[in-house]
């Protein structure tokens, strides 16, 4: 006969319950009194700060009166090296004049920092924080420091003292609590585990399960102990593990769905819990703030980023006062402009958990406008000077006639004049428009073409400007050099850049037309240079010399006839034919302009030819 054995009891709870308590108040007790302890060595250490700032405050007033970095610096070395305290002392702009720990040249601005803002607010300030400069959390004590004759301010005191070195001392007697408070609990639950030692199996094995549940195993089981009280917390995880797996497999397929979209947007999208911590963010967002997930999720956003009007949209969010959209400008190496909107983000109850801010990159948007806007207003400029030239002199002709024929005459050709112009800033136009076509380079028919053919066609186009100048055209061109381009449009590039360098050069000088093979970073390339030995062009407007209209010397421009158009459309041929244009040049040493194309020849010999008045 099988005689059962009734289900076994949970005594040990008793103890367990036992241990826990124990454990809570050792704990609790433990860390209330490290927390009082350790505040009071804080408040020591503000004390000892207070007592020193005084003393730094009167030593340090006269050489920030005179604002001699060097010798503020040296004294703070040695007042630290004295008092072993950091001795920092800060202009009222925020600049560093000198550190005792730190050179103040490698110093960032310290305007911002909590206790130099208050100090140069209210008089004093105070902070606890981790020092970017020197890696430690400090204690900091500020005092701003008057002039005491005028009242000005001359700049701020602060000392500082090493959160570590302030701790160092609380260090053994909470490694001795500790271990007699851990001894303790030990002693009790080595008792209590002799009493249940076959209980703890069984509580064992459940914990291991959970374990496997806790991993993501959720098609782990656990078997059910002998103990009634176990037995149904077993079936509970089993069908716990069974529901969440169901629920799991639900709630992936939606993450991974709502993560696809979110990182396939265009537009940056962070979303920020109530306290402004970031708990999630797209790659768009990624490259708009300069920042990765992994290091940004969690903290608040003004650690990751600092940009104020970012800030202050968040906050305003947050607060419920607006959720845009505003535009503002997110600053760094490449600054770019936004477009701010956000959305609450709830939770089941209905209450506010976060918001989520969506930033479009509206940079190129708004450059885009502006070019159009800055456009529009140059040709309308450049239209009406001819256009009024010409109405002027047509209503002169008809107001005293045209029995004068010598004036008749005169006035005829300055009307054909600027209608030549007008024309030429309607064919100039004209061409920029085609070659800014999205697909011109692509419908471009170009085939290998000698290059000397096209100097040589440039050269005998403008020999007659360069006599009347007596300016000697020379050509420098390598025999077999024959990239594949559109003859008719590289022939007015080169002659562009060709006429230029006549109108801007001085008499009795030498523009030079070169063409060599050279090796560039992705293999051969043509250049094609034109060198005068004009006047030069400040390295300042080299960024903005190939921008439609834009002009060095107006005066000069005008003088000459110039559309200012000639260069844009240089840069735009050159880029239909996957190439670049380069300038080197400087005031009073000439410009060289280079046209730098894909090479596909492969012969070349030397043929110099020459041309000259």
């Amino acid at each position: 006969m099988t005689i059962l054995r009734a289900p076994r009891s949970l005594v040990w709870r008793l103890g367990l319950a036992l241990v826990l308590v124990q454990a809570v108040i050792a704990l609790s007790l433990g860390a209330f009194a490290y927390a009082k302890v350790r505040q009071f060595h804080h408040d020591q250490t503000y004390d000892k700060l207070d007592r020193t700032l005084p003393l730094l405050v009167q030593e340090h007033r006269v050489l920030m009166a005179s604002a001699d970095a060097a010798a503020i610096d040296a004294r703070c070395k040695r007042d630290g090296a004295e008092t072993r305290i950091r001795v920092t002392i800060v202009a009222p702009d925020g600049v560093v004049w000198g550190d005792s720990h730190a050179d103040p040249a490698t110093m960032d601005n310290h305007r911002l920092r909590a206790e130099i803002s208050d100090a140069l607010e209210r008089g004093e300030g105070q902070s606890r924080r981790l020092s970017p400069t020197i890696h430690e959390p400090m204690l900091y004590l500020a005092r701003r420091v008057q002039s005491p004759d005028d009242g000005r301010v001359l700049g701020v005191v602060r000392a500082g003292i090493s959160v570590a070195a302030v701790d160092a001392d609380l260090t053994d007697v909470a490694r001795t609590v500790g271990l007699g408070a851990s001894l303790f609990i030990g002693l009790t639950f080595a008792v209590f585990l002799l009493m249940s030692r076959h209980f703890g199996r069984q509580v064992s094995a459940l914990a291991h399960g959970a374990t496997r549940f806790a991993e993501g195993r959720l098609d782990h089981r656990v078997d059910p102990p002998r103990a009634s009280e176990l037995a149904s917390l077993a079936r509970a995880l089993n069908h716990m593990a069974e529901e969440l797996g169901a629920r799991m497999i639900e709630v992936r397929t939606r993450q991974n769905e709502v993560q696809a979209i979110l990182q396939s947007m265009s537009s940056g999208v962070v979303a920020l819990d109530v306290e402004q911590r970031v708990f999630n963010l797209n790659l768009a967002a990624e490259r708009l703030l300069g920042v990765k997930a992994e290091s940004a999720i969690g903290r608040l956003l003004h650690e990751v980023v600092r940009q104020p009007d970012l800030h202050r949209f968040a906050a305003a969010a947050v607060a419920g006062r607006g959720n845009g959209p505003i535009e503002f400008r997110l600053e760094g190496d490449t600054p770019r402009q936004v477009q701010a909107a956000s959305e609450p983000l709830l939770d089941a109850r209905g209450v506010l958990s976060g918001v989520l801010i969506i930033l479009t990159d509206v940079t190129q948007l708004r450059r885009l406008e502006s070019m159009r806007t800055d456009f529009a207003a140059n040709v309308s400029h450049e239209l009406r000077t001819p256009i009024t030239n010409i109405k002027g002199y047509v209503e002169t002709l008809l107001e005293v006639g045209a029995d004068d024929r010598e004036r008749t005459q005169k006035f005829l050709r300055i009307i054909k004049q600027n209608s030549d112009r007008l024309a030429a800033i309607v064919e100039d136009v004209m061409s920029l428009t085609r070659l800014e076509q999205p697909r011109a380079g692509q419908t471009l028919e170009k085939e290998p073409t000698p290059l000397r053919l096209i100097v040589r066609a440039v050269v005998s186009q403008f020999q007659a400007a360069a006599d009347a100048k007596s300016i000697r055209l020379v050509s420098d061109v390598r025999e077999g050099l024959e990239p594949e381009v559109h003859g008719a449009l590289m022939e007015q590039a080169v002659g562009n850049l060709v006429s230029n360098a006549i109108n801007y050069s001085p008499p009795g000088t030498t523009v030079t037309i070169r063409a060599v093979r050279r090796q560039g970073q992705k293999g051969d390339e043509i250049a094609i240079s034109v060198a005068d030995q004009g006047p030069g062009i400040a390295r300042i407007h080299h960024a903005r010399i190939f921008e439609r209209f834009y002009r060095v010397d107006k005066g000069r421009s005008r003088e000459v006839g110039g559309t200012g158009l000639g260069l844009a459309i240089v840069k735009h041929i050159v880029r239909v034919h996957d190439g670049r244009i380069e300038i080197d040049s400087d005031i009073g040493r000439g410009s060289v302009f280079t046209i730098v194309l894909p090479d596909r020849g492969r012969v070349e010999t030397d043929l110099k030819g020459e041309v000259s008045s």
